[in-house]
C-alpha cells in the first residue's frame, strides 16, 4: 500500500499492486468445487474434507473482501488528496505566473519612466525664474524675490502670447512650482530631483537668478543671469521694480529664443529693430532655431524695407539649414510672388507639397495659403484658414482673424452673403492700416461680386493711401489692380490706369490680364492679346491668365479657341470653378447640353453656392429633358 501511495505521488500510480491471491484462491476454490462433485459419488470423507477446505476458502474470501474494501476508501482518500494537491499546484503556478507579470510590469514601468524622463530632459527648453535676491533694504512684505520673480515671469508669459510665429513657444515656469515626489528609498531620490539632475546633465533648460538692490543715489537695479546668458543690469531710477522687470523681460526673452523676440518685434512693426537684432544674434543660434530666425528676419526686412529679393536669400539660406521649416516655406511663396517671380513661387509650393509628402501631409495646410490664392484652390485656402483658427482659439499662426482671407475666398467663390457674414465677425482695428485696407479691400469684392461697380470702386478709392506700403504688398500685391477693373467700369480710366502703376515695374498675373481686358473694352483687341499671352508667359503654370484671355476669345466670337483656354486653365487650377463654368457655356452654345451639364456640375464642386452656376445647370437641365 505504502508503494501504491508513493508510487501515485510520482506519477506511477497507473501501476496495479501486485496482489495475485484472489485469482488464485478462486482458481483453487473452482477446481476442489469439481473434486468434491466427483469425490462425493465414491468416498464420503473426501466429501466432507472438501466441504472443510471449501469453508475454509469462503472464510479466506471474506477476509480478503474486507481486505479489499479497506484498500479501496484508502485509495479513494489517497486520490481526494492528489485533487487537492493538484488545484493547490495549479494555484501557485498563477500565483507564480501572476507574479512573474507584475514584476515585468513594474520592470517595464520603471524602464519606460526612465526613458521619458531622459527624453524630457534631452528635448527641454524650460524656461524656470528662481526666486530672486533682494536686498534687506528693500525687502518688504509687499516686495520680496518671489514677487520680484513672478514679475519677471509674468512679462515673460505676455511677450510670449503677444508673439504671432509658426515658431515653437518656450515652456515657462517658477522656480518654486511644487514637485510630485515618489521617494525611492535605496538611492534617497525623488523623482522630481532625477528628472532636475537628467535636465541639468542633457538638457537644454535655461533656469534664470537674479537681484534687486537699491541705489545709493536712489532706485533700483535689477541684475539677471542665467544658463547662456550674459548677466546684465537694468537700473530704474524711478524705484520701480515692475518696470525694471518688464525690461529684463525682454532681455531675457532675446535671449533664450531670439527667433520669437524678433517675430515678436515684428508683431508690433518694430522690423528695423528686428533685423538689427537677428543681425547680431544668428552667430549664437544653430539648426531649427537658425532656420527659424533667419525667416522671421525676412519678414521683418520684407515689411520694412519691400526688398523681397533680399528676403528671399535669407529664407533660402533658412531651408538650407532646415529643409523641412514650414514657415519658410510659406514666406518663400509669399515674397517670391510679392517680387513679381510668380512662377518661381508656383514651383516653391510644388516644393513644399513634394517634401511635406503631399497634400494633406507634414506642413499644416495653412502652410499653402499664398499658393492656393495663386491656383484658385479657394475651397482648399477657406478649409486650412479656419482649422488653424479654430487649433490656435482664433489667435492664427501668423496672421490672425482680422485678415481678409475668409471673406475673400467666400466672394471669389461667388457667394457674397457668406463673405459678408466672415467679414461682420472679423474685429476691425480702425487704427490700423492693414486692418481698414482688409475691410475695403473684401467691401470691394463683394461688390464687384453683386455687380455693384459703384460701390467697389469708391470702397477702392476709400482703401488708404497706406495700403501701397510693403506690408500690405506682400500680402496683397495685385489688390490694386483688381481696383482699376471697378475704376475703368465706372469711367475712371485715369485712376484705373494709376492702379496698374505697381511700384517696381513688378509684373503680376492678375494685373497683366484686367490690363488686357482694359485694353481690350477700349478697342484695342489686338494689344490686349499681346498683353494676354504675357499674362501666361510670366507663369504659364498658373490659370488666370489663360482663363481671362479665353473670355475674351468668347466675347469676339471664337468659341473654339475660348473652350481651350478654359481647358487648359481647368488644367492648372482643376479646383477653380470659373473656367469649368465657362467653358460649359461654350458648350452649351455648341448644341452640346450634355458635356455642358457634365461641366456645371463639376464647377459645383467648388462653388455649390454660385447663383449664376445654378441658373445655368438649370436651364441646360431643363433643356435636355
Amino acid at each position: 500500500m505504502a508503494e501504491g501511495i508513493i508510487g501515485g505521488i510520482l506519477g506511477d500510480e497507473d501501476e496495479k499492486p501486485e496482489i495475485e491471491a484472489p485469482e488464485a484462491l478462486g482458481t483453487g476454490e473452482a477446481f476442489a468445487a469439481a473434486v468434491a462433485a466427483i469425490a462425493s459419488r465414491q468416498d464420503p470423507q473426501v466429501a466432507r474434507d472438501t466441504s472443510a477446505f471449501l469453508r475454509d476458502q469462503s472464510d479466506l474470501l471474506r477476509v480478503q473482501k474486507r481486505h479489499l474494501e479497506a484498500e479501496h476508501a484508502l485509495r479513494l482518500t489517497h486520490l481526494r488528496g492528489q485533487t487537492r494537491e493538484s488545484k493547490l499546484r495549479r494555484a501557485g503556478m498563477r500565483l507564480r505566473f501572476g507574479f512573474q507579470i507584475s514584476l515585468a510590469l513594474l520592470t517595464a514601468t520603471v524602464a519606460l519612466g526612465a526613458v521619458m524622463l531622459l527624453w524630457d530632459a534631452v528635448t527641454a527648453h524650460k524656461v524656470t525664474i528662481a526666486a530672486f535676491e533682494v536686498s534687506p533694504a528693500l525687502a518688504t512684505r509687499d516686495l520680496n524675490g518671489r514677487i520680484v520673480a513672478s514679475a519677471v515671469l509674468d512679462e515673460l508669459v505676455s511677450l510670449q502670447a503677444a508673439t504671432r510665429s509658426s515658431t515653437e513657444k518656450t515652456q515657462l515656469s517658477s522656480g518654486w512650482d511644487g514637485e510630485i515626489r515618489l521617494e525611492v528609498p535605496e538611492a534617497g531620490l525623488s523623482i522630481g530631483e532625477l528628472s532636475h539632475f537628467l535636465r541639468n546633465q542633457f538638457g537644454h533648460d535655461v533656469r534664470i537668478e537674479g537681484d534687486l538692490v537699491s541705489m545709493p543715489a536712489g532706485g533700483v537695479v535689477l541684475s539677471v543671469r542665467g544658463t547662456g546668458i550674459v548677466p546684465k543690469q537694468f537700473i530704474q531710477p524711478d524705484g520701480d521694480p515692475y518696470a525694471a522687470a518688464r525690461v529684463a523681460a525682454e532681455y531675457i526673452y532675446g535671449q533664450v529664443r531670439p527667433a520669437l523676440w524678433v517675430a515678436y518685434l515684428g508683431t508690433k512693426f518694430r522690423n528695423r529693430e528686428a533685423m538689427e537684432f537677428a543681425k547680431a544674434a544668428l552667430g549664437r543660434t544653430t539648426g531649427r532655431e537658425r532656420a527659424r530666425l533667419l525667416d522671421v528676419w525676412s519678414v521683418a526686412q520684407a515689411n520694412e524695407t519691400g526688398d523681397f529679393e533680399a528676403s528671399v536669400d535669407l529664407l533660402r539660406e533658412g531651408l538650407r539649414v532646415d529643409p523641412n521649416d514650414w514657415g519658410s516655406h510659406e514666406d518663400m511663396i509669399e515674397f517670391l510672388r510679392a517680387s513679381g517671380r510668380e512662377e518661381e513661387a508656383w514651383r516653391a509650393g510644388e516644393m513644399l507639397r513634394s517634401l511635406a509628402g503631399g497634400r494633406p501631409g507634414l506642413a499644416p495646410e495653412v502652410r499653402y495659403n499664398v499658393w492656393d490664392q495663386m491656383t484658385w484652390n479657394l475651397g482648399e485656402l477657406l478649409r486650412a484658414h479656419q482649422a488653424d483658427l479654430d487649433t490656435t482659439a482664433g489667435a492664427g499662426t501668423d496672421f490672425g482673424p482680422t485678415w481678409v482671407f475668409t471673406p475673400m475666398a467666400e466672394a471669389l467663390l461667388h457667394d457674397p452673403a457668406a463673405a459678408e457674414y466672415a467679414l461682420a465677425k472679423v474685429p476691425i482695428d480702425g487704427d490700423a492700416v492693414e486692418d481698414r485696407f482688409a475691410r475695403h479691400w473684401a467691401r470691394a469684392l463683394i461688390a464687384d461680386e453683386r455687380g455693384d461697380s459703384a460701390t467697389a470702386a469708391r470702397e477702392w478709392q476709400n482703401v488708404p493711401a497706406g495700403y501701397r506700403v510693403p506690408f500690405l504688398l506682400s500680402m496683397a500685391p495685385t489688390a490694386p489692380c483688381y481696383a482699376a477693373v471697378a475704376l475703368e467700369r465706372t469711367g475712371q480710366h485715369a485712376a484705373a490706369d494709376a492702379a496698374l502703376a505697381i511700384p517696381g515695374e513688378r509684373r503680376y498675373v492678375d494685373c497683366l490680364r484686367f490690363r488686357a481686358d482694359i485694353i481690350d473694352g477700349r478697342g484695342d483687341w489686338v494689344g490686349a492679346q499681346r498683353t494676354y499671352a504675357d499674362s501666361v508667359a510670366i507663369a504659364p503654370d498658373l490659370p488666370a491668365g489663360l482663363y481671362a484671355w479665353g473670355m475674351a476669345l468668347v466675347k469676339h466670337g471664337d468659341l473654339e479657341g475660348g473652350a481651350t483656354k478654359f481647358r487648359d486653365a481647368n488644367q492648372r487650377g482643376p479646383h477653380w470653378a470659373d473656367p469649368l463654368k465657362s467653358w460649359g457655356d461654350v458648350l452649351v452654345k455648341q448644341g452640346k447640353p450634355k458635356d455642358a451639364l457634365a461641366k456645371y456640375d463639376e464647377a459645383l464642386k467648388y462653388a455649390p453656392n454660385w447663383k449664376q452656376l445654378h441658373e445655368a445647370r438649370d436651364a441646360v437641365a431643363k433643356q435636355k429633358t
